[in-house]
């Protein structure tokens, strides 16, 4: 191990660490998804960094680790759905895309294999950018944000009259001191 790479694990711990104390302290759920996002990265380090140290262990521990990065595109996306909207069947697609890379690196292997290999990463890269592309887009407007809300069919408690869709907005003051007015 060079020095590079034992600075990037020990940074990656601090930040687990952070996270872990964070979520210990406030148990949201948008925290114990940054807790498994951060928690996969050091779990792969870990597996890996044991196996460096104890060569003994063999292939069989790097080859478990496998299993933290290919399970890092449905934890980013389930992070990511705290923020902006994603529909479940991107979740339970990138899970199956994960699922489908490790039968492909375990079974065929990636090694000397570009076909396996661009699949492996491929899909990695694929359901990475689609997080990263709908966190990158605009804030949705609110009244973007009323309309899902009041279009949604699961949101029933919001789709009576224009004014109960209150829940989906927050309340504004027009001028400072007044009570907020509801939309």
């Amino acid at each position: 191990m060079d020095v590079l790479s034992i600075g990037l694990q020990l940074a990656f711990a601090a930040v687990f660490v952070v996270v872990l104390q964070r979520y210990l302290r406030d148990r949201r759920p948008v925290h114990r998804d940054l807790l498994f996002v951060a928690g996969s990265v050091v779990g792969w380090f870990a597996l890996s960094t044991l196996n460096t140290l104890v060569p003994a262990i063999g292939t069989s521990v790097v080859r478990l680790s496998a299993i933290f990065i290919f399970i890092q595109p449905v934890l980013t996306l389930r992070l990511v759905r705290h923020f902006v909207p994603i529909r479940r069947n991107l979740i339970l697609a990138a899970l199956a895309c994960s699922v489908g890379a490790l039968v492909v690196a375990f079974a065929i292997g990636t090694r000397g294999n570009p076909v396996a290999t661009a699949l492996v990463v491929g899909c990695f890269v694929f359901f990475e950018s689609i997080g990263a592309v709908l966190l990158a887009r605009p804030p949705e407007t609110g009244s973007a944000m009323q309309a899902r809300a009041c279009g949604s069919r699961r949101s029933a408690h919001c789709c009576s009259p224009p004014r109960s869709c209150s829940r989906a907005l927050p309340a504004r003051s027009p001028l400072p001191g007044r009570r907020p007015t509801l939309r």
